[in-house]
């Protein structure tokens, strides 16, 4: 995965301060998003494959010797990756605090850093703090991943006024692995917003994370491509500002299907005798919605220059999408069957969210400026509204 993120000095300076949507903000929280792809986890050396071959030699339980192959199939960089990402950070004005890196057998592989701007930096001369917490999202050659996004089934957990609310088990679980470590951290940060990220699966993470730790007007959390977490009353209990950002017709925020849609399926499961057994792990993913204010980035073509970021001409950046909107890339452009079957997996790519957030935010402070240049001198009321979200 190339980690080549195009960034700006006016990109660089969102407001940390102010919980609302903001362009550059969303911008910095897809690269933040991205960068905790880079493979900071702990490397199987030579020593940990002999002693995975060992105890592989007597072994017959499945699982055990999958997760010990997962290990080796799928290892990470250990320091050295580490210190990518230190560098990745730096180029963006951050400090990295910590990373975290959690293995427990096949059921658990949890990845996220923590990092703060760095404000004795260049890069962030003048800007004001903030703590990040990243989450990884799904890396399909990890078995532990799939695993933790097929386990639907939805999980009941305590509420303060004992309603029903109700979870995803595989990311409860993946977060659960984490949420002390993380929380010891983020409480020796206590006058900084906190901002909580993530793509896919880390987007997943990012929401329940948002109910565990983070429950204050501070700071927000920015999600991409983030699948259905909960229900109701679970997002209920969750009191920092969720954005959830949906590029074009990216088919995993489709999934799993609405509480309404498996309330039909149950049903017409129910009306025959050789597929009743099905209503039962049905009506325990019954329950799923989404949450949040949702941003939608429109369908359109990809340009790229010599110099400067990639640009996207056309670009449209919606709050409420029609369906028709939200799944224009299957029925626009004149491409062939495969490719228009390729566009919700095409459309999930973090880079492409990235760039896109760049050009759109960009974009934005252009037009302000200029609406500032040709305005009158009493505009300011005028252009307020246009000017809340950068």
């Amino acid at each position: 995965m190339n980690f080549d993120i195009y960034s700006d000095d006016i990109l660089l300076d969102p407001p940390t301060q102010r919980a609302a949507y903001s362009d550059r903000t969303a911008w910095l929280m897809a690269a933040m998003s991205w960068l905790a792809y880079l493979p900071f986890d702990k490397r199987a050396g030579t020593a940990q494959i002999r002693e995975i071959a060992q105890a592989l030699s007597g072994e017959t339980d499945i699982e055990a010797i999958i997760a010990a192959l997962n290990k080796i199939a799928s290892p990470g960089e250990g320091e050295a990756g580490r210190v990518k990402l230190e560098t990745k950070l730096g180029d963006v004005g951050f400090k990295l605090i910590k990373t975290i890196d959690v293995s427990i057998g096949m059921r658990v592989d949890t990845q996220a850093y923590i990092a703060h701007i760095d404000t004795a930096s260049a890069e962030s001369e003048g800007r004001s703090d903030m703590l990040v917490l990243a989450f990884r999202g799904t890396q399909p050659t990890r078995i532990a991943d799939l695993r933790t996004d097929i386990e639907a089934t939805m999980t009941t957990v305590d509420t303060v006024d004992n309603t029903p609310a109700r979870v995803h088990s595989g990311f409860l679980e993946a977060f659960l692995a984490v949420k002390d470590e993380i929380n010891t951290i983020i409480r020796q940060y206590p006058s900084m917003p906190v901002y909580i990220t993530g793509h896919s699966l880390g987007g997943a993470l990012a929401v329940v994370a948002a109910r565990y730790l983070a429950n204050r007007s501070e700071g927000a959390c920015y999600t991409y491509g983030c699948p259905r977490v909960c229900n109701y009353a679970f997002a209920q209990q969750i009191y920092t500002p969720l954005y959830r950002v949906v590029n074009a017709s990216d088919g995993v925020p489709a999934v799993p299907l609405p509480g309404w849609a498996m309330k039909a399926l149950t049903w017409l499961v129910m009306r025959s005798d050789w597929t009743k057994w099905l209503a039962k792990p049905f009506e325990g993913m019954s329950d799923y919605d989404h949450f949040g204010y949702q941003r939608h980035l429109s369908n359109t073509s990809r340009v790229k220059p010599d110099t400067g970021p990639a640009e996207f001409p056309g670009l449209k950046v919606r709050s409420n999408p029609t369906i028709w909107e939200r799944f224009s890339g299957f029925t626009t452009g004149r491409i062939g069957l495969l490719e228009r079957l390729m566009t919700p997996l095409r459309d999930h790519d973090i880079s492409t969210y990235t760039e896109k957030l760049a050009w759109h935010a960009l974009e934005r402070h252009r037009r302000r400026l200029a609406l500032n240049t040709t305005a009158p001198s009493n505009a300011n009321e005028n252009t307020a509204s246009d000017t809340s979200s950068q």
